[in-house]
């Protein structure tokens, strides 16, 4: 990252928070997850002058944002999307077949000859291929479940593949997520293509934060199994549209340039990372409100 994209954009008004002060409510490790940014989200939710009929998100992932939104009230529906069908897949059995996904958590055991034969197997229904998805997730470094990704070994406290595992705690999640599910939806579809069909319609705000890093590193190649999009295109449909939207990014001299060409407005967060360094990520509306 060049100096300048550091020094161009203020310190957004927000600190990052820290991931111990905020409610965790997705069952999935992802990342790229944006439990540091829910101050930044509430606070964006809070100045809207309507209510959103429809909070989109178009790149949903670990769907923190789409989860928070609706568990505190502030949108009357949550339209997650996600091309990953693994994704997808479990999201659409945790709104759609709970308690069965709950019973396969309790009943598993997480021992290394489990984990292989599961990742090894093929399922054809959408409870067993959203449960391997869940833990390959939560067995994996860094929650990876792109092809090539590898297992935990030592993990925390050296408990190996157990210690991303905490079977009550995630059962817990899904369940309390299970009280608003008909407020909460999700396609398997691409998520600029959804952008550009939904973000004209009336009382839609987007949450708008794709899982494709753009300049040199593109860490996203490593990352997610989809890790293409046209930027460009990305800028401008928000450009072209009225709706109100949150973005985030990463610093990078492109980025900046795209976000000069149409007038938006950003702010830096420095976010701590789980090996204790910092890098910066921007915070993008069409309006100041962090600066």
């Amino acid at each position: 990252m060049s100096a300048d994209v550091t020094d161009e954009f203020p310190v957004s008004s927000i600190p990052a928070a820290n991931v111990s002060s905020v409610p965790l409510r997705s069952p999935l490790r992802y990342p790229g997850g944006k439990s540091w940014l829910i101050p930044h989200l509430r606070t964006w939710l809070s100045q809207l002058t309507e209510r959103p009929k429809i909070f989109l998100e178009p790149f949903c992932g670990g769907a923190t944002a789409s989860l928070l939104a609706i568990a505190e009230d502030y949108a009357d529906h949550a339209s997650m999307v996600e091309l990953d069908e693994a994704i997808a897949t479990f999201w659409k059995c945790v709104l759609e077949r709970p308690s069965e996904l709950c019973n396969l958590i309790e009943s598993f055991d997480v021992e290394p000859e489990a984990v292989d034969e599961l990742l090894d197997s093929s399922y054809r229904t959408d409870a067993n291929r959203a449960f391997r998805t869940l833990i390959r997730n939560r067995t994996s470094r860094a929650g990876i479940i792109a092809n090539g990704a590898a297992l935990l070994r030592k993990g925390e406290n050296g408990r190996g593949l157990e210690s991303r595992w905490y079977p009550q705690t995630l059962i817990r999640r899904i369940r309390d997520i299970e009280p608003n599910r008909h407020r909460l939806s999700i396609q398997c579809a691409d998520g600029l293509a959804q952008l550009k069909k939904c973000v004209d319609q009336s009382g839609v705000v987007a949450f708008v934060d794709p899982p494709y890093t753009i300049g040199n590193k593109q860490p996203g190649r490593r990352l997610y199994s989809h890790n293409e999009i046209d930027h460009e295109a990305l800028f401008e449909t928000l450009s072209a549209s009225d709706a109100d939207f949150l973005m985030t990014y990463d610093a990078d001299p492109h980025v900046s340039e795209l976000i000069r060409q149409h007038d938006f407005s950003a702010a830096r967060v420095e976010v701590r990372t789980a090996h204790a360094s910092i890098r910066s990520e921007l915070v993008i509306t069409r309006q100041p409100i962090f600066a």
